[in-house]
Parts: structure tokens; sequence; C-alpha cells
């Protein structure tokens, strides 16, 4: 009896068990740490960029924030989603969400109902 198994995209071997590089990220490179990701053939948007906290733009070529001090600060990109840092060892940020329906107050320093907090336009 033979078995066959299809990977996934993105992934290949055996049991599908080790990444692969994918093929359009090759040529759309990620700056600042920002990871590839390919969509099926289906898409529109073939490869995309995740970007590390801090860093926007198509390739993750804009760094919009750097740690000040340790402690917790508004996303300025993400604010409307909830989204805030905290910042490690002033080198380390970490990228936070409140919950849902729900924005990070720097000035309370907690995350809070949407109506209290203004969002920066960009």
């Amino acid at each position: 009896m033979n078995f066959y198994l299809n990977s996934l995209l993105g992934f290949h071997g055996d049991y599908c068990e080790r990444r692969s590089v994918a093929p359009r990220c090759l040529s759309s490179k990620c700056y600042n740490g920002g990871t590839c990701y390919e969509h099926s053939p289906a898409s529109s948007i073939f490869a995309y960029c995740l970007c590390r906290p801090g860093f926007a733009g198509i390739r993750c070529e804009t760094e919009y924030f750097r740690c000040p001090n340790n402690g917790f600060y508004a996303d300025a990109y993400g604010c409307a989603q909830g989204k805030y840092f905290e910042c490690v060892e002033q080198t380390i940020t970490i990228s936070r969400s409140c919950p849902r329906g729900l924005r990070y107050n720097f000035f309370l320093g907690r995350c809070d109902y949407a109506v209290n907090v203004a969002c920066p336009i960009l």
C-alpha cells in the first residue's frame, strides 16, 4: 500500500517536517529581521513580510519605534487594534495586544475603552 503526503505550502520532506524558503521570498527580501511568507498561488499578493515589533513597511524597512527605557509604550501604528509595546532591558521590544475592543492607554498604563484613547493620525 502506498501513501502520498502533500506538504503544505512552505514545507517539504518525507513528513513535511522541513520549512522551505518560499520561491517568491527569495526575490522579496525582508529587512530588519522581518520574515517573508508566501500566499497560495491563487492569491493576488504572492509574498509578504511580517515585521518585528517597531518596524513597518512593505519590506520592514522603516523603524518607527525603539525602546527608550523599560516599560510599556503605545504602538502608534497599531493603536486602533489595541497594540502596544513592552520594553525589557531597553533592547528587547515585545508586541502586546489589549483584549478586543480595548486600546492601550499610555497615561493610565493599561488597556482602556476606545472612547478614552485618542490614536494618532498617521
